[in-house]
């Protein structure tokens, strides 16, 4: 499988955009987690959070987009669901987040964009 220079450029950017805006959040006193899992236990549908940053009991739930790039499908279902309380973080990442008795709270995901 091949690749435009393009499309390997755009995933640069956003991978490094991803790790600048993880490191604002922990050069502010955050203790960050990347790729979290958040998960319907209903549908068994999974979205990965991009962070999530936690001060004490305060959370926020991070997700960056670069250069106009869109939420994914599942991110679409799972990101109102987290708002909602329906969405249960899920994984490994998770318990390093939230700890182990996953104490979370619902809210909604901030999303960090670059312009196109």
């Amino acid at each position: 499988m091949t690749y435009s220079l393009s499309l390997i450029a755009k995933y640069a950017n956003g991978e490094a955009w991803d790790r600048e805006v993880l490191k604002m959040w922990k050069d502010e006193g955050w203790k960050v987690t990347d790729q979290v899992y958040f998960k319907d236990p209903v549908s068994g549908i999974k979205a990965r959070l991009d962070g999530v940053a936690r001060k004490g009991d305060e959370f926020v739930y991070l997700e960056n987009k670069f250069s106009g790039a869109e939420l994914s499908g599942n991110q679409k279902i799972i990101y109102p669901k987290i708002a909602s309380g329906e969405a249960v973080p899920a994984g490994e990442k998770a318990l390093e987040a939230f700890g182990r008795d996953l104490k979370y709270k619902q809210q909604n995901v901030l999303i960090n964009a670059t312009p196109k």
